[in-house]
């Protein structure tokens, strides 16, 4: 499925790299009056509200008074770029350049904009002359030396002033594009100490920290920059460190500090009208709330995300149709699902250049619904036509791709023949990518495919090489559904063994469902998870008939139990964010507290089970605490919907009486 990739860089010199402006006025006199920031940030809101005049007028003023302040330079680029001016903003810098060696900088960015890289390349390599101890213009050399490709002679220049605190950051910036990590490192700490005050060295020595997988020290030198950087003086890079940061968090599966780091990113977004920025944010929240199984939150995110995106970017916003349509299938309204993949499908094809790959991924998501909403003879065109799209036969992930989802389509048609084969040439693509979780994931829907044909031996043998990646690469989903099959596979000929592997099949869901990681293990989870729950049950069921002194009716019961305190408590999760837009603030907080003391109990009576050491009292005390919370929370359902009559069309569960669970191990 199309997703969002986690991306943690730091932008060094925000507000540095654009093109100039247009005829200028007289600024306000309190704005003229005010510190450099404040005026600053007051140019960024005109350029956000494109009240370019003004903007252009305001940085000419700034940069005039204050020539030392050095971002006004990109910024007056910048509107320049925006208000379609370069050329007057160019002539300003020309008439500029010779009291004021900081507009060289300026015409290199104009030149850079326009692609003229050797003229960027002298006019910086001019300004860094007059003031070698200017930042952006060794950023701005670095970066025109390195589209010429002409790293060395820049080099060089560098290293000949190594008590330069800037030139020696330049070294560092170098040397972390030829991935020499160590010495990028070095060369930033030396500018450091040359010059504490450098905040493009430390931010350059942040990115080299992330790009050496130093995550732990990343997250420090965030919160020293953070401390730092404050939004009234420099909201751009503000604003990129918060982002920055909960993208890393994200990254390292510390989804809720991710998503309160974005959070915090967002008022500066807004108040500053960075749409772009706000949509990257948006959708990579969406992402993060998809993580953590809080479907409602993703959905609005990436809708939000959708709203921003450029409506002449049809490659933008079909992967925000597609997150949309994911969420959808997520939450099970595979009609609307549908429609948004289809929109997916139509703007990856308008594309230009086409979106090829993600037109390959909403081919293949909305075959994979198809069947279920009464089109299965569409999921056949849709696959035909994935494997037409230009790539698809070069790609191994996307030769993956459509090798499982015409799996999928006959697993849905009934032909396990025809499932057996395009999964064998999918396990063949797997091992030509050297990914063992795709190979492990192969084995088991192999052995699916095998007992659905009657080859009983030859679908253990799938399982039981699915399960052994599964163990070598801990990834849950696949020990389980080995484990399951297995289980399914001696159920009637060895039922003692086949619960054994049906035990740690929900060992191996229940660690999924405190982890839930990657978006395999997701996948894994809630593809038919709680049917093996209820084989199990009916295997207990069975067994107790046969021998009703041996424990079997109490598991069956705690299973049994498990499975409805679960799905409440996934209705409550999945709907929270309906409710917390439209319940009064007594019923949140009895929303809450019932969400808390279900997932305790459940939690509780699981380890009480598991173990050994429980006694029958400890165990009858731990179910009467669960279904006390049950009934619960069927009256706090009668009071939201007495309250509240609109929130009646949403879908409750209904709790598990003492009658059913009775029913359930007879």
């Amino acid at each position: 499925m199309q997703r969002l990739v986690y991306r943690c860089a730091v932008l060094l010199l925000l507000g540095m790299g654009g093109v100039g402006i247009a005829a200028a006025q007289s600024p306000e006199p309190a704005l003229a009056q005010s510190h450099p920031s404040d005026r600053h940030n007051q140019i960024l809101k005109l350029i956000s509200r494109k009240e370019y005049e003004q903007a252009e007028a305001a940085c000419r003023a700034l940069i005039e008074s204050r020539p030392e302040f050095g971002r006004a330079y990109g910024t007056l680029v910048v509107i320049g770029r925006e208000a379609g001016r370069l050329d007057r903003v160019q002539a300003y810098f020309e008439g500029l350049a010779a009291a004021n060696p900081r507009a060289l900088y300026g015409l290199g960015q104009i030149a850079g904009e326009r692609k003229e890289y050797e003229a960027a390349l002298d006019y910086h390599r001019q300004c860094l002359r007059a003031l070698p101890g200017f930042p952006p213009a060794v950023a701005g050399l670095a970066q025109s030396a390195l589209t010429l490709k002409r790293l060395e002679e820049v080099d060089a220049l560098f290293r000949s002033r190594p008590a330069e605190a800037a030139f020696v950051f330049g070294v560092g910036w170098l040397h972390r594009q030829r991935q020499q990590y160590a010495q990028a490192l070095a060369a930033q700490e030396e500018a450091l100490r040359l010059n504490p005050a450098l905040i493009e060295a430390s931010l350059e020595r942040l990115n080299v920290l992330i790009a050496q997988g130093r995550l732990a020290e990343a997250l420090s030198a965030f919160d020293e920059l953070l401390g730092r950087v404050h939004a009234s003086e420099d909201p751009e890079r503000r604003q990129a460190l918060l982002s920055s940061r909960g993208t890393l968090l994200i990254q390292m599966g510390r989804h809720a500090q991710g998503i309160r780091n974005l959070n915090e990113a967002l008022p500066l977004t807004r108040e500053y009208g960075w749409k772009a920025s706000e949509e990257r944010i948006q959708s990579l929240m969406g992402t993060a709330w998809w993580s953590v199984n809080s479907y409602s939150e993703a959905l609005q995110c990436y809708q939000q995300a959708l709203a921003l995106a450029p409506a002449d970017d049809p490659r933008k916003r079909g992967r925000h149709l597609g997150n949309i349509g994911l969420a959808y299938e997520t939450l099970g309204d595979l009609s609307r699902a549908a429609e948004y993949y289809q929109q997916a499908i139509a703007a990856a094809r308008t594309a230009r250049p086409p979106d090829n790959a993600s037109l390959i991924n909403f081919l293949i998501n909305l075959s994979g619904i198809a069947p279920a909403i009464g089109r299965a003879d569409e999921a056949r065109t849709l696959l035909e036509e994935a494997a037409r799209v230009p790539g698809s036969a070069g790609s191994l992930s996307l030769q993956y791709r459509i090798q499982r989802g015409w799996a999928q389509f006959y697993w849905h048609a009934g032909s396990h023949a025809e499932v057996l084969r395009f999964q064998q040439a999918a396990l063949q693509t797997a091992r030509e990518m050297k990914d063992l979780p795709k190979q492990g994931a192969c084995f088991y829907r192999i052995g699916d495919a095998q007992l659905r044909s009657g080859e009983a031996a030859a679908a253990i043998e799938a399982y039981r090489q699915g399960l052994a990646i599964g163990r070598q690469t801990q990834v849950l989903s696949i020990i389980w559904h080995a484990e399951a099959g297995l289980a399914a596979a001696h159920q009637a000929s060895q039922p003692d063994e086949a619960l054994a592997h049906y035990r740690r099949a929900i060992d191996a869901i229940e660690q999924i469902r405190g982890r839930q990681d990657s978006s395999d293990e997701k996948t894994g989870y809630f593809q038919n998870a709680t049917d093996v729950y209820q084989q199990a049950v009916a295997l207990l069921t069975s067994l107790h008939r046969r021998g009703p002194a041996k424990g079997y009716a109490a598991e069956a019961f705690h299973l049994a139990e498990r499975i409805r305190s679960r799905a409440l408590l996934d209705t409550l999760t999945e709907t929270a964010a309906q409710l917390e837009q439209k319940l009064d603030a007594d019923l949140l907080e009895r929303q809450r507290e019932i969400q808390r003391r279900l997932s305790t109990a459940e939690s509780q009576l699981l380890k009480a089970v598991s173990g050994d050491g429980a006694s029958p009292d400890r165990l009858r005390q731990l179910e009467a605490e669960l279904l006390r919370a049950v009934n619960e929370y069927a009256d706090w359902r009668k009071a939201v919907r007495q309250r509240n009559p609109a929130l009646a069309a949403l879908t409750f569960p209904d709790p598990f009486t003492l009658e059913q669970a009775q029913a359930a191990i007879r």
